[in-house]
Parts: structure tokens; C-alpha cells; sequence
């Protein structure tokens, strides 16, 4: 039995944060903060990979939900290129000496070939790594009403897909310190995110900001009433339970909808599937950041725009 419904709860405006909803207080760092951390004036034969810094550390440290990417390099033929000490990879705004030539980047907290990038550096100059700001946010735990369902932070993971279309992780704003508010930079591209245990696309922009669209689906009158990514009872089908008494926040997609009907015959209820078009409760729109200023000409030449490598 299938039915298709369309959902559109636009009148469940989420609680609070709205101040964050133009990410107008990231800025970049300007050139003399990220000229002290690394690169030679004097090596004419080598230029610099950057990651942009968007936020200021006192503003990050405003930020609970906000984990810095890390920028992890490997030569032409995919070989890593270490940091020294025991740090992996280099922190944003920290400037990577390289020799000219094609090198891959990562842009995460995990690495994976799938999330790799190619870029030229060019002597004497710096080849910025393109990336963007993702958002989340949520009403807080305490504000949240008891239910069938469980209570949800802003916690959400980024994942890309390989050549065979399987799914890894590569980022995170997931522990402890993540409670209605967090923030992933990732490379420019298009990844699927993971909140409330369901799944959707989306695609990140360099030099701009959005927030992970997401609805307040309204309670449909039923404790077993499955929201699905999938129309499949499988295990690995990301599924939650919606809550009973209150609105639940979920990824804006299209899901299926499912609950059990009683038969009088064996096997005595069957699964009912509708699918359901939720709507964002505001249109995920992108917002331009403030170009970051790097202490040395930036490379603008072939190459300066990323390839995806083939992994």
C-alpha cells in the first residue's frame, strides 16, 4: 500500500540562533596573522598551499560546535606529504611550503581518496584551497519535550561517495561539546550530510555559508510511525521514529513513510509505505564570506582551480 504526501510545516519556525543565519560575524584573518605562521620570502623555488581561516580564534572559541578542518597534502602520485611533529595534516591559515608543481589535498577530520582535490603551486605564490561553511541548528536538549522520540543536538556528520557509489566519512561536529549550534568547513562540492539519523545532499560553495536545510515535521497521531531514506525494512536504511506529541527536526528530502496496519490474517499486519516530500522551513539560501588575505600574491593561473581526483 503506498501514498504520496506532501509536507510543508513552515509555520514550525525553529527556536533561536536566527543572529547566525547570514554567519555575518566570520571573517577572514588578514595577512599579517597568517604570514607569521609559515613560508620563506627568501625560496624562489617554492609556493604555498592555504587553507582559509574564516573566524578569528577568539570568535571560534564562541563557537562550541565549530572542529577546524585539517588540510592533508600528498604528492602527484598520491604519496602523503607529512607535517612535522605529531600533528596530522596543517590547520587553516597555516601556510604549506611546497616546491612548484600538482599536488592532492583533503580538506576533514578523515582522510579518505574519495575527498581528494588536485591543485598547481606556483613559485613565489599561494594557491588557496577552495572551501565553505556548512551550518546546523537546533533547539537546545533542555528546551526539547520528553516523547517517544529522542532529544537531538546539532551534531552532524559529512560524507562522500566513491566510483562504486559507497558513502565515508570525512568530517564531523559530533562530540561533547555540540549542543544547538555547529559548523563544518569543508572543501567546495557536494557531500551527504547525516543529522537525526537521516541523510540528504548537499553542495558546499567556496567562499560562502549555508545552513543545512532542515523541517519540523508535526506529529502524526501515531507512536510507530517510521520516517525512512529508503522504502526498505533493511538495517543499513537510515530510519527514526518520529515523536508522538511534538514536531521532530529532519533533513528537508523526499523519505517514505511507514507504519504497521493489523490483518486478521497471517502474518497479521503488513508495513504501510507513503512517501513524503518534506519542505525546509526556509529556503537554504548561500551567503558570500569575506575573502581571505592572504600575505602573498595569490596563483590564479592553470591549475589554481581544483580537479577531483579519481580515486
Amino acid at each position: 500500500m503506498e501514498r504520496k504526501t506532501r509536507i510543508d510545516f513552515a509555520g514550525f519556525l525553529l527556536p533561536a540562533l536566527s543572529v547566525f543565519l547570514t554567519l555575518g560575524f566570520l571573517t577572514a584573518l588578514e595577512g599579517e596573522a597568517s604570514a607569521s605562521r609559515g613560508g620563506k620570502d627568501g625560496d624562489e623555488n617554492r609556493g604555498w598551499l592555504l587553507l582559509p581561516e574564516f573566524a578569528t580564534h577568539s570568535q571560534l572559541k564562541q563557537m562550541r560546535g565549530f572542529v577546524a578542518p585539517r588540510l592533508f597534502v600528498y604528492t602527484e602520485e598520491g604519496e602523503a606529504i607529512p607535517k612535522s611533529g605529531s600533528e596530522p595534516g596543517w590547520e587553516p591559515a597555516e601556510l604549506v611550503p611546497l616546491p612548484e608543481g600538482s599536488y592532492q589535498v583533503e580538506v576533514g577530520h578523515t582522510p579518505h581518496p574519495a575527498n581528494r582535490w588536485r591543485y598547481r603551486v606556483r613559485a613565489g605564490q599561494v594557491t588557496l584551497v577552495r572551501t565553505g561553511l556548512v551550518a546546523l541548528s537546533t533547539a537546545h536538549v533542555d528546551d526539547q519535550p520528553p516523547d517517544v522520540c529522542r532529544p537531538w543536538r546539532a551534531r552532524m556528520w559529512a560524507h562522500v561517495r566513491d566510483s562504486d557509489g559507497d558513502t565515508h566519512q570525512i568530517a564531523a561536529a559530533a562530540g561533547s561539546e555540540v549542543s544547538d549550534f555547529s559548523i563544518l568547513q569543508l572543501h567546495e562540492g557536494t557531500y551527504q550530510f547525516l543529522f537525526n539519523g537521516l541523510t540528504a545532499d548537499l553542495e558546499v560553495r567556496a567562499d560562502r555559508s549555508i545552513f543545512l536545510p532542515t523541517a519540523m515535521v508535526a506529529p502524526v497521531g501515531r507512536r510507530d510511525f517510521r520516517l525512512s531514506v529508503e522504502k526498505s525494512d533493511a538495517a543499513d536504511n537510515p530510519s527514526i521514529l518520529l515523536c508522538a506529541d511534538r514536531p521532530t527536526q529532519v533533513l528537508a528530502g523526499s523519505y517514505w513513510g511507514s507504519y504497521h496496519t493489523e490483518l486478521k490474517r497471517f502474518p497479521y499486519r503488513e508495513r504501510v509505505w507513503r512517501q513524503m516530500e518534506i519542505d525546509p522551513v526556509e529556503r537554504p539560501r548561500y551567503v558570500r564570506l569575506r575573502s581571505p588575505s592572504p600575505p602573498r600574491r595569490v596563483y590564479t593561473g592553470p591549475g589554481s582551480r581544483p580537479e577531483r581526483v579519481a580515486p
